[in-house]
């Protein structure tokens, strides 16, 4: 079991996400993006996503 807190998943962005909707952003946003998924997602990210 991966355990949270060591960074064990790895992060894959859509090809549409990365060339149509991440370039409309202003730089700020996308920083800010970027960094709540390298501190958060890839940490833990069941125990952040929502029950479906």
């Amino acid at each position: 079991m991966k355990m949270p807190g060591n960074k064990p998943y790895r992060i894959e962005y859509l090809d549409n996400v990365v060339k149509s909707d991440i370039p409309g952003l202003p730089k700020i946003i996308c920083d800010q993006v970027k960094r709540a998924i390298e501190e958060r997602l890839m940490v833990e990210p069941i125990g952040l996503g929502k029950l479906l």
